[in-house]
């Protein structure tokens, strides 16, 4: 694996919100910046637990006037919520899918990029494909999302967003070859229904079909309703060399 001589970074922050640098640019990815226990529990779940969970590892004001874009999985109230569009000036551009472009214009943001089906900044290239965020009835109660596909100069970074490990996502991880897979695990869910992401053992599973790609695996710790903790699962990750759960708030270079 090598990546270009510009460099890359990925720092973890809390959840699913992480800033990946790439070329210069930094991408801030599904900013969840509310203090810790200052939103309900997730309904339907197990628990009355408040979110997040825990705290930011770093105070968003250091951050959220550094970034060069807002890229955005979906609009999940865990991964874009009303902190993050208080804090986030509205001039900042934004990478999304097609159907959330409205919303954001709405909420004010002046910027809107959709990444339908693929689109290029700053010599990245973004490819869009559909993230299956649950099964059965689950699956069109949590609506749509993304996962993409980052390429910098044939360095090529996978981020699955909220979804199953389902057949179309292991054919678009077989066919595209990234060098970096970034997963969102805790095998969040409700009291009915089926996980609504990735498991620890899903995540297994895409280790051994990419035995050469480094998995980053965070959407840990934070929210009340997802099952997995990140002891637990480093505990079932013992022996597998590929894959890595960042601390909050840790930088990784590339």
């Amino acid at each position: 694996m090598t990546s270009p001589q510009t460099g890359i970074k990925f720092t973890h922050i809390r959840h699913a919100t992480s800033i990946l640098e790439i070329n210069h640019r930094k991408f801030l990815i599904d900013p969840m910046l509310s203090d810790k226990e200052s939103m309900p529990a997730v309904i339907l779940s197990d628990n009355k637990l408040k979110n997040p969970r825990i705290d930011l590892p770093i105070k968003a004001d250091s951050f959220i006037g550094n970034i060069d874009f807002l890229l955005l999985t979906h609009m999940h109230f865990d991964h874009f919520d009303s902190k993050a569009i208080e804090l986030i000036s509205k001039k900042t551009p934004v990478l999304c899918s097609a159907f959330d472009v409205r919303k954001l214009n709405r909420l004010g943001f002046s910027e809107t990029h959709s990444i339908d089906n693929e689109y290029t900044t700053d010599g990245i290239k973004f490819n869009q494909f559909p993230a299956v965020h649950g099964k059965g009835f689950l699956k069109y109660l949590m609506g749509k999302g993304s996962s993409y596909l980052l390429n910098y100069q044939g360095f090529k970074i996978f981020l699955t967003g909220d979804c199953l490990l389902t057949t179309s996502l292991l054919e678009n991880l077989s066919n595209t070859r990234p060098d970096i897979v970034i997963v969102n695990a805790g095998a969040a869910r409700f009291r009915i229904g089926k996980p609504i992401t990735m498991s620890i053992s899903e995540v297994q599973g895409i280790s051994k079909m990419l035995p050469t790609s480094k998995i980053i695996v965070v959407h840990l710790d934070a929210l009340n309703h997802c099952s997995e903790s990140r002891d637990y699962c480093r505990k079932k990750l013992q022996g597998y060399k590929n894959i890595y759960i960042p601390a909050n708030g840790e930088e990784i270079e590339f």
